[in-house]
Protein backbone atom coordinates (compact mmCIF):
# COMPACT_ATOMS: atom_id res chain seq x y z
CA UNK A 1 0.00 0.00 0.00
CA UNK A 2 0.88 3.33 -0.83
CA UNK A 3 1.79 6.21 1.66
CA UNK A 4 -1.34 7.90 -0.39
CA UNK A 5 -3.42 5.53 -0.05
CA UNK A 6 -2.70 4.77 3.68
CA UNK A 7 -3.23 8.45 4.36
CA UNK A 8 -6.64 8.17 2.36
CA UNK A 9 -7.67 5.31 4.66
CA UNK A 10 -6.64 6.45 7.77
CA UNK A 11 -8.74 9.81 6.97
CA UNK A 12 -11.72 6.99 6.06
CA UNK A 13 -11.26 5.52 9.66
CA UNK A 14 -11.26 8.81 11.28
CA UNK A 15 -14.42 9.71 9.22
CA UNK A 16 -16.13 6.42 10.55
CA UNK A 17 -14.55 7.19 14.33
CA UNK A 18 -16.54 10.52 13.82
CA UNK A 19 -20.07 8.68 12.10
CA UNK A 20 -19.61 6.18 15.67
CA UNK A 21 -18.95 8.88 17.62
CA UNK A 22 -21.97 11.62 16.80
CA UNK A 23 -24.60 8.24 15.67
CA UNK A 24 -24.40 7.30 19.56
CA UNK A 25 -26.29 9.32 21.11
CA UNK A 26 -29.12 9.14 18.65
CA UNK A 27 -29.39 5.24 19.40
CA UNK A 28 -28.38 5.32 23.43
CA UNK A 29 -29.69 8.59 24.58
CA UNK A 30 -33.25 7.46 25.27
CA UNK A 31 -32.28 3.75 26.49
CA UNK A 32 -30.17 5.61 28.97
CA UNK A 33 -32.64 8.15 29.79
CA UNK A 34 -35.32 6.07 30.91
CA UNK A 35 -33.11 3.36 32.60
CA UNK A 36 -33.63 0.78 30.00
CA UNK A 37 -29.94 0.59 29.28
CA UNK A 38 -26.89 2.31 32.06
CA UNK A 39 -24.57 3.79 29.86
CA UNK A 40 -21.76 1.62 29.50
CA UNK A 41 -24.24 -0.90 28.39
CA UNK A 42 -25.74 1.05 25.92
CA UNK A 43 -22.53 2.24 24.11
CA UNK A 44 -21.12 -1.70 24.19
CA UNK A 45 -24.52 -2.61 23.05
CA UNK A 46 -24.33 -0.01 20.15
CA UNK A 47 -20.79 0.00 19.60
CA UNK A 48 -20.59 -3.99 18.90
CA UNK A 49 -24.07 -3.71 16.76
CA UNK A 50 -22.55 -0.80 14.65
CA UNK A 51 -19.33 -2.55 14.26
CA UNK A 52 -21.16 -5.53 12.14
CA UNK A 53 -23.25 -3.36 10.65
CA UNK A 54 -20.64 -1.68 8.94
CA UNK A 55 -18.97 -4.97 7.92
CA UNK A 56 -22.35 -5.96 6.68
CA UNK A 57 -22.83 -2.60 4.84
CA UNK A 58 -19.37 -2.98 3.42
CA UNK A 59 -20.33 -6.35 2.69
CA UNK A 60 -23.44 -5.67 0.57
CA UNK A 61 -21.89 -2.67 -1.39
CA UNK A 62 -19.16 -4.70 -2.92
CA UNK A 63 -21.63 -7.01 -5.06
CA UNK A 64 -22.16 -3.80 -7.38
CA UNK A 65 -19.31 -1.87 -6.45
CA UNK A 66 -18.54 -0.64 -10.05
CA UNK A 67 -21.60 0.74 -10.37
CA UNK A 68 -20.89 3.62 -8.27
CA UNK A 69 -17.41 3.67 -9.66
CA UNK A 70 -17.44 5.73 -12.44
CA UNK A 71 -14.81 6.94 -15.16
CA UNK A 72 -14.41 10.65 -12.95
CA UNK A 73 -12.48 8.46 -10.18
CA UNK A 74 -10.72 6.21 -12.41
CA UNK A 75 -7.47 8.45 -11.94
CA UNK A 76 -5.42 9.85 -9.30
CA UNK A 77 -7.52 12.88 -8.69
CA UNK A 78 -10.25 10.26 -7.61
CA UNK A 79 -8.38 9.81 -4.18
CA UNK A 80 -7.20 13.23 -3.70
CA UNK A 81 -10.84 13.90 -3.69
CA UNK A 82 -11.95 11.30 -1.90
CA UNK A 83 -9.48 12.85 0.89
CA UNK A 84 -10.63 16.35 1.07
CA UNK A 85 -13.74 15.16 1.20
CA UNK A 86 -13.01 12.99 4.27
CA UNK A 87 -11.15 16.15 5.70
CA UNK A 88 -13.95 18.68 4.98
CA UNK A 89 -16.52 16.21 6.85
CA UNK A 90 -14.42 15.80 9.95
CA UNK A 91 -14.09 19.44 10.47
CA UNK A 92 -17.57 19.97 10.16
CA UNK A 93 -18.68 17.35 12.36
CA UNK A 94 -16.20 18.32 14.87
CA UNK A 95 -17.81 22.07 14.86
CA UNK A 96 -21.33 20.73 15.32
CA UNK A 97 -19.91 18.68 18.35
CA UNK A 98 -18.49 21.64 20.16
CA UNK A 99 -21.68 23.72 19.18
CA UNK A 100 -23.65 20.65 21.22
CA UNK A 101 -25.75 19.89 17.64
CA UNK A 102 -26.95 17.00 16.55
CA UNK A 103 -26.68 16.65 12.67
CA UNK A 104 -25.71 14.04 9.59
CA UNK A 105 -22.30 12.90 8.91
CA UNK A 106 -23.25 10.96 6.35
CA UNK A 107 -24.89 14.24 4.87
CA UNK A 108 -22.00 16.28 5.30
CA UNK A 109 -19.77 13.27 3.13
CA UNK A 110 -22.12 13.56 0.62
CA UNK A 111 -22.09 17.08 0.20
CA UNK A 112 -18.25 17.17 0.52
CA UNK A 113 -18.34 14.45 -2.27
CA UNK A 114 -20.87 16.65 -4.38
CA UNK A 115 -18.20 19.66 -4.22
CA UNK A 116 -15.20 17.79 -4.68
CA UNK A 117 -16.58 15.79 -7.57
CA UNK A 118 -17.51 18.94 -9.43
CA UNK A 119 -14.46 20.94 -8.39
CA UNK A 120 -13.17 17.69 -10.34
CA UNK A 121 -14.89 18.42 -13.13
CA UNK A 122 -14.40 21.83 -13.48
CA UNK A 123 -10.83 21.74 -13.19
CA UNK A 124 -10.82 19.06 -16.12
CA UNK A 125 -12.82 21.65 -18.21
CA UNK A 126 -15.89 19.60 -18.11
CA UNK A 127 -19.18 21.24 -18.82
CA UNK A 128 -20.54 22.04 -15.62
CA UNK A 129 -24.79 21.60 -17.04
CA UNK A 130 -23.65 17.66 -18.32
CA UNK A 131 -22.08 17.32 -14.47
CA UNK A 132 -24.80 18.20 -12.90
CA UNK A 133 -27.27 16.26 -14.93
CA UNK A 134 -24.95 13.12 -14.23
CA UNK A 135 -25.09 13.35 -10.61
CA UNK A 136 -29.01 13.12 -10.50
CA UNK A 137 -29.19 9.85 -10.61
CA UNK A 138 -33.34 8.85 -10.88
CA UNK A 139 -32.71 6.15 -8.14
CA UNK A 140 -31.83 8.46 -6.00
CA UNK A 141 -34.53 10.54 -6.45
CA UNK A 142 -37.07 7.60 -6.43
CA UNK A 143 -35.68 7.00 -3.44
CA UNK A 144 -35.66 10.24 -1.61
CA UNK A 145 -39.53 10.33 -3.05
CA UNK A 146 -40.54 6.77 -1.41
CA UNK A 147 -38.67 6.51 1.72
CA UNK A 148 -40.73 9.56 3.61
CA UNK A 149 -43.99 7.68 2.45
CA UNK A 150 -42.56 4.02 3.53
CA UNK A 151 -41.80 5.59 6.85
CA UNK A 152 -45.44 7.21 7.50
CA UNK A 153 -47.16 3.97 6.46
CA UNK A 154 -44.89 1.52 9.20
CA UNK A 155 -45.42 4.38 11.76
CA UNK A 156 -49.38 4.17 10.95
CA UNK A 157 -49.11 0.06 10.76
CA UNK A 158 -47.29 0.43 14.57
CA UNK A 159 -49.05 2.80 16.01
CA UNK A 160 -51.46 0.39 17.12
CA UNK A 161 -49.74 -2.15 18.41
CA UNK A 162 -47.68 0.56 20.31
CA UNK A 163 -50.66 2.03 21.78
CA UNK A 164 -51.83 -1.55 22.77
CA UNK A 165 -48.12 -2.67 24.46
CA UNK A 166 -48.58 1.08 26.10
CA UNK A 167 -51.94 0.60 27.79
CA UNK A 168 -52.53 -2.64 28.76
CA UNK A 169 -51.93 -4.14 31.84
CA UNK A 170 -49.64 -2.67 35.27
CA UNK A 171 -47.56 0.03 35.28
CA UNK A 172 -44.82 -1.92 36.07
CA UNK A 173 -45.68 -4.06 33.27
CA UNK A 174 -46.20 -1.27 30.52
CA UNK A 175 -42.76 0.49 32.10
CA UNK A 176 -40.79 -3.01 31.55
CA UNK A 177 -41.98 -3.45 27.93
CA UNK A 178 -41.00 -0.13 27.27
CA UNK A 179 -37.63 -0.69 28.49
CA UNK A 180 -37.52 -3.81 26.67
CA UNK A 181 -38.68 -2.04 23.16
CA UNK A 182 -36.11 0.84 23.83
CA UNK A 183 -33.19 -1.64 23.94
CA UNK A 184 -34.47 -3.18 20.77
CA UNK A 185 -34.93 -0.06 19.00
CA UNK A 186 -31.39 1.25 19.97
CA UNK A 187 -30.14 -2.16 18.86
CA UNK A 188 -31.57 -1.94 15.22
CA UNK A 189 -30.80 1.92 15.47
CA UNK A 190 -27.44 1.24 15.78
CA UNK A 191 -27.49 -1.50 13.27
CA UNK A 192 -28.54 0.90 10.42
CA UNK A 193 -26.14 3.23 11.45
CA UNK A 194 -23.77 1.08 10.75
CA UNK A 195 -24.87 -0.14 7.36
CA UNK A 196 -25.07 3.46 6.38
CA UNK A 197 -21.58 4.23 7.16
CA UNK A 198 -20.46 0.80 5.34
CA UNK A 199 -22.03 1.52 2.64
CA UNK A 200 -20.36 4.93 2.62
CA UNK A 201 -16.90 3.46 3.06
CA UNK A 202 -17.32 0.72 0.63
CA UNK A 203 -17.96 2.87 -2.24
CA UNK A 204 -14.99 5.87 -0.99
CA UNK A 205 -12.38 3.09 -0.79
CA UNK A 206 -13.22 0.77 -3.77
CA UNK A 207 -13.34 4.36 -5.77
CA UNK A 208 -9.86 5.31 -3.81
CA UNK A 209 -8.58 1.79 -4.96
CA UNK A 210 -9.82 1.56 -8.57
CA UNK A 211 -8.37 5.36 -8.81
CA UNK A 212 -5.17 4.28 -8.12
CA UNK A 213 -4.71 1.09 -10.79
CA UNK A 214 -5.87 -1.46 -8.29
CA UNK A 215 -8.02 -4.75 -9.87
CA UNK A 216 -11.59 -4.68 -7.66
CA UNK A 217 -14.11 -7.01 -8.30
CA UNK A 218 -16.80 -8.60 -6.42
CA UNK A 219 -15.48 -12.43 -6.51
CA UNK A 220 -11.55 -11.20 -6.91
CA UNK A 221 -11.58 -8.25 -3.51
CA UNK A 222 -7.92 -6.86 -3.00
CA UNK A 223 -6.19 -7.76 0.21
CA UNK A 224 -6.13 -3.73 0.41
CA UNK A 225 -10.02 -3.58 0.30
CA UNK A 226 -10.61 -6.46 2.83
CA UNK A 227 -8.03 -4.94 5.21
CA UNK A 228 -9.09 -1.50 5.11
CA UNK A 229 -13.21 -2.68 5.38
CA UNK A 230 -11.97 -4.41 8.90
CA UNK A 231 -9.87 -1.08 9.93
CA UNK A 232 -12.85 0.81 9.25
CA UNK A 233 -15.88 -1.06 10.89
CA UNK A 234 -13.74 -1.35 14.50
CA UNK A 235 -12.92 2.52 14.11
CA UNK A 236 -17.06 3.06 13.84
CA UNK A 237 -17.17 0.70 16.93
CA UNK A 238 -14.32 2.10 18.41
CA UNK A 239 -15.76 6.03 18.11
CA UNK A 240 -19.17 4.66 19.00
CA UNK A 241 -17.59 3.73 22.28
CA UNK A 242 -16.87 7.58 22.95
CA UNK A 243 -20.43 8.01 23.45
CA UNK A 244 -20.67 12.25 22.06
CA UNK A 245 -22.91 13.02 25.76
CA UNK A 246 -22.73 16.64 24.60
CA UNK A 247 -25.12 15.81 22.26
CA UNK A 248 -27.10 13.15 23.94
CA UNK A 249 -27.57 15.90 26.61
CA UNK A 250 -29.09 18.10 24.03
CA UNK A 251 -31.48 15.86 22.28
CA UNK A 252 -33.19 14.60 25.66
CA UNK A 253 -32.77 17.68 27.75
CA UNK A 254 -32.92 20.70 25.62
CA UNK A 255 -35.10 19.71 22.49
CA UNK A 256 -37.86 18.77 23.82
CA UNK A 257 -39.78 17.92 27.24
CA UNK A 258 -39.78 14.29 27.95
CA UNK A 259 -41.74 12.02 30.93
CA UNK A 260 -42.34 8.28 30.32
Amino acid sequence: MTAGLAVVLVLLCAVGALMGFRDAPNAAALPVRYRALTPRGALLLTGAVNTVGALLGIGLITLSVHYFTSPAVRSEIGPLAVGVSCAVTLVWGLLLWWRRLPGSSTHALISALAGSHLAVRLSLHIDVAHTIFDLVRAEVLLSLLLSPLIAWALARLLTALAMRLATRGTTVNVQHRARVGLGISASAMAMGHGLQAGQRMGVLWAAVLVGSGSVLAPDALTAEFVGGAFLFAFAVGLGTLGGAWRIAWTLTERLVRLDP
